[in-house]
């Protein structure tokens, strides 16, 4: 209990030479290191602090005596609480200013931040963070605005200075997220097992990072498994961990899978996640064997941001075997709605150039596909 109780009015008693208050609490108590801490009168004013006593936990109906506040007022303490000797013999404490307001702001829509319980006779200035553009009420209780861009991402602020005549100022800030999730470092995708056979008694456990991770940003993830969704469950323990159990269909075909994860929250999708597993194919003793395949390329993509332009380069793989190297490959675009947006043909060019201009700013997944061998990395555009 952090609060204690006396019911009854409490005594006056002299106690060390000090003039004091004396309780013996109804419910609660105080512990050693408590001294100092007010008493409070059913108006919940200070009148007293604590100096000495034996109630404890141990001792529940043991006594605590109070400093009389009425004595330190004429020992001094007005000198520092009334300093112009207005005579007043009670005051209020006042409100703490602080902001109210989302956790999240985005380029598509503005959001106002509000200052709650600013002092009468008191002047507001609103200062931001720099990926945050204005948008109105400098000045007032209500401050608007929203991200800078359709690409930033990262933590943002908006801070009320507050000026009161005759007062030092002071400052409240509200910390938030700005635009999508966004994580610059590296995390692997664990998929564990990477290789399974019909039939799968066990779930496929997939993690972002070890133990636990959280893209900054985000308040969901969204998972895929291309190229058939259709073929697996999964579940989310907790939905804000990116976290899943898979279970593979009867149906599923044996070959090359690639999971996706994708951070999300209300301003759209962000940083994202992926990793190839396969579904093989028992052998005459039940083992499982890899179905075989893999492209045989090897691909490059520059530049990653790109503006206007993307150049895909792609070469032979020394190491891969003759028999699973396929002839051509194909590329495809996706945006963060897993629409496609473009498909080349097949081709063995080594090196190909994709125009970008009609391309919005954002995220994009980018598959490499030669025979059963799918390649997947996150695009970003950006001007």
């Amino acid at each position: 209990m952090k609060i204690s109780f006396e019911n009854d009015a409490p005594t006056q008693v002299s106690y060390e030479s000090a003039q004091c208050w004396r309780v013996i609490w109804n419910s609660g108590t105080t512990e050693g290191g408590s001294s100092g801490s007010p008493l409070f009168n059913q108006d919940h004013r200070i009148v007293g602090q604590l100096y000495g006593g034996n109630a404890s936990c141990s001792n529940t109906s043991g006594h605590d005596n109070y400093g009389r506040f009425n004595i330190s007022w004429n020992r001094g303490l007005s000198d520092f609480l009334d300093p112009n000797n207005t005579g007043a013999m009670t005051t209020n404490t006042i409100a703490i200013p602080y902001i109210s307001g989302p956790t999240h702001v985005c380029y598509t829509s503005s959001k106002t931040f509000t200052l709650v319980n600013m002092p009468a006779g008191a002047t507001v200035n609103w200062t931001k963070s720099n990926n945050l553009s204005y948008i109105g009420g400098q000045g007032t209780l209500n401050y608007t605005v929203k991200a800078s861009s359709s690409i930033v991402s990262g933590e943002g602020w908006v801070q009320a200075n507050i000026s009161l005549p005759g007062c030092d100022s002071s400052e409240v800030s509200h910390d938030f997220w700005v635009g999508k999730p966004y994580y610059s470092g590296y995390e692997p995708l664990y998929i564990h097992p990477e290789l399974v056979c019909q039939p799968v008694y066990d779930d496929i456990f997939a993690t972002v990072g070890y133990p636990i991770f959280r893209v900054p940003g985000a308040t969901g993830y969204a998972w895929d498994i291309f190229p058939g969704l259709q073929y697996f469950t999964i579940y989310e323990p907790n939905p804000v961990i990116p976290t899943a159990f898979i279970t593979v269909l009867p149906n599923a075909p044996s070959g090359q899978y690639t999971l996706l994860v994708g951070s999300l929250n209300e301003c759209g999708g962000g940083t994202a996640f992926n990793e190839g597993f396969e579904i093989g194919i028992p052998d005459y003793w039940g083992n499982c064997q890899s179905a075989g395949g893999g492209g045989g390329w090897l691909f490059g993509m520059s530049p990653n941001p790109a503006d206007n332009t993307l150049e895909i380069t792609a070469e032979p793989d020394p190491l891969a075997k003759t028999e699973d190297m396929s002839e051509t490959y194909e590329v495809k675009i996706y945006n963060t709605l897993k629409m496609p947006v473009y498909q080349s043909i097949k081709t063995s060019e080594p090196t190909l150039r994709i125009n970008l201009a009609d391309f919005k700013e954002g995220i994009y997944f980018v598959y490499f596909i030669a025979g059963k061998d799918i390649e997947v990395r996150q695009l970003v555009i950006s001007r």
